[in-house]
């Protein structure tokens, strides 16, 4: 293994979360290619969400807790602020003055991100979500001296659509900028970055260890319902209740014999109990609410087909985890999805928020069942070519190198 000077930190809001484990990886990989990584993160996830990382990943992990609640924060706050000082002046006034950074200094927030990086040196800082990178941009416009790469994954880049005042400060210091996806790339030109910082990089996939279903045995018959699935947070964003309604379609209009299992917790949870409920199909739709990774994987596994109903999706690593499994698919044709999606393997795309084109697509396949098999080999192996950890890897060095 070649050993590298270059010092990299990894920053997100909760490592290692299971939800995210392509940071883990990505993190992993860097340090088995002999580059110095440290991580930074806000907090630790809950047992539900963990997923597994080294012991040297681990130790090179830093948590820096930064409370919700002002009091809180202003009480800790103080506490950093002679330390910071001390090393450097200048900066830790300039990181809690308004005149410089504006309102984010007075929710001390910066000095919290100055407090850990200031001092450490980092030829590359990686930042994770956008909304982060602006703490670490604010810190390169009063002076650290690092490159800083941000990546952004979708919900982000939306906030900065909808607040592009906001990322102002990191859109002017970030060195480059990494797109999940085609959408996400066309969206921060849309926002005015220079197409020349931006690359678009997928996130890095492992399917190796997501178990393949290899035979599709379960047959439309009034003994075993076909089971229909979704993962997803219940936001309206996710398009939830369009799934719904199109599942009462399939049973009350055509006479199918389905279950729908929605897997994802979230504030829309109470409306779609009660949409279930009005539709009178509360038998055959289950709300499992938070699952544990391996539980995920689990619940996919004994699936026969995978629908992902969102309104917007900056890419869907959930389609990823569904293709890697082996499950045909119907999803909807808006963000990142076409491009996370084997579209050419028997996979159908529909019109976002649009109930009946659902209903319409989901019969089809279930109409087809023979072709689930093929449809998920082709799946497994679009996943396994095309989303490498080790390609994702020589992507990132070539731009902390450039």
């Amino acid at each position: 293994m070649k050993t590298s000077s270059m010092r990299i930190a990894i920053v997100d809001n909760e490592f290692p979360r299971a939800s995210k484990e392509f940071i883990s990886k990505q993190a992993s990989e860097l340090i088995h290619r002999g580059y110095d990584v440290q991580v930074y993160s806000h907090k630790e996830p809950t047992c539900n969400n963990y997923t597994n990382i080294s012991k040297d990943l681990y130790d090179r992990t830093t948590y820096f807790p930064i409370p919700h609640n002002k009091l809180k924060r202003i009480f800790y706050g103080i506490g950093k602020f002679p330390q910071l000082a001390q090393a450097n002046k200048r900066i830790a006034i300039s990181i809690i003055n308004p005149l410089q950074l504006g309102k984010d200094a007075l929710t001390l927030r910066p000095l919290y991100y100055a407090s850990e990086l200031f001092d450490q040196y980092y030829d590359v800082i990686h930042v994770h979500w956008g909304q982060y990178g602006r703490y670490v941009a604010m810190l390169k416009s009063v002076g650290l001296d690092a490159k800083l790469v941000t990546t952004f994954h979708g919900s982000d880049v939306r906030d900065a659509m909808d607040n592009p005042k906001k990322y102002d400060v990191l859109f002017k210091n970030g060195d480059y900028f990494i797109a999940n996806s085609k959408y996400t790339y066309s969206q921060l030109i849309e926002l005015g970055v220079d197409g020349k910082r931006i690359v678009h990089i997928p996130n890095p996939f492992d399917p190796t260890k997501i178990p393949f279903k290899q035979d599709y045995k379960n047959t439309h018959t009034d003994q075993k319902p076909i089971q229909i699935i979704t993962v997803a947070n219940l936001t309206p964003i996710k398009g939830i209740d369009n799934a719904i309604k199109s599942i009462s379609g399939l049973i009350n209009k055509f006479g199918f014999n389905v279950h729908y299992h929605i897997v994802g917790s979230g504030s829309e949870r109470a409306a779609l109990e009660k949409l279930i409920c009005q539709l009178g199909i509360s038998n055959s739709v289950t709300l499992h609410g938070h699952l544990h990774r391996d539980s995920v994987f689990k619940k996919l596994y004994y699936s026969d087909v995978f629908l992902l109903p969102s309104i917007e999706e900056g890419f869907g690593m959930v389609l990823l985890e569904a293709q890697a499994v082996g499950l045909p698919i119907v999803a909807t044709n808006t963000g990142g999805i076409p491009e996370a999606l084997n579209t050419r393997s028997g996979n159908k795309l529909v019109c976002p928020g649009d109930a009946t084109a659902i209903e319409s697509a989901l019969r089809e396949l279930l109409d087809d069942q023979e072709s689930w098999s093929e449809i998920g080999k082709r799946n497994r192996h679009y996943i396994e070519d095309k989303y490498s950890v080790e390609g994702h890897i020589d992507e990132l060095i070539s731009i902390y190198n450039s």
